[in-house]
């Protein structure tokens, strides 16, 4: 499978609820710009070394390790993916809209070891307008049954879907 993986510094500012300057006009804080902008030429320079050619309607899965440091701060991890989506977007021209998050693993580190890792790879199929439900095995184990809008292959399948797990070590 043709992947991107990008370890990115930790931006303690990348949060949706810490992306703007507060004042009368809110605008991006310079580190947020400065850590998007380095995701996107890493982006860049990895796509161009792998020959990868995504066009802008490709679906990309965006596969996120995230790496908090140990501090007394409560972080939702969903509100660090639009800033990793928006320096995306920027480095590979194709919008963030395309891009279908996973979120495989939060934990807290020692600061020095706090980061991302990001991976983003091909989805196989297009993402949008997939219809389904979620349903549970006898087990307690929640899925996520897809119907006939899957392609062929799929069709038929249970397919599990992990929306991620937090790990505290």
């Amino acid at each position: 499978m043709e992947q991107l993986c990008l370890i990115m510094r930790w931006e303690s500012h990348l949060s949706v609820n810490d992306r703007y300057t507060r004042g009368t006009c809110p605008r991006l804080r310079p580190e947020v710009l400065a850590w998007q902008e380095e995701l996107a030429w890493n982006a860049k320079i990895l796509m161009s070394q792998r020959m990868l050619d995504w066009d802008e309607s490709q679906t990309l899965i965006v596969d996120v390790e995230m790496r908090f440091p140990e501090d007394a701060r409560v972080r939702d991890a969903d509100n660090y993916l639009k800033g990793i989506f928006d320096g995306l977007e920027m480095g590979l021209g194709i919008p963030d809209s395309r891009f279908i998050p996973f979120v495989r693993r939060v934990q807290r580190v020692h600061p020095l070891q706090a980061g991302f890792t990001i991976r983003v790879y091909a989805s196989g199929f297009a993402g949008h307008g997939l219809h389904g439900r979620v349903s549970f095995t006898t087990e307690g184990v929640s899925v996520i049954v897809l119907d006939e809008t899957l392609p062929s292959d799929w069709l038929n399948e249970r397919v599990c879907v992990n929306i991620g797990m937090v790990v505290e070590e």
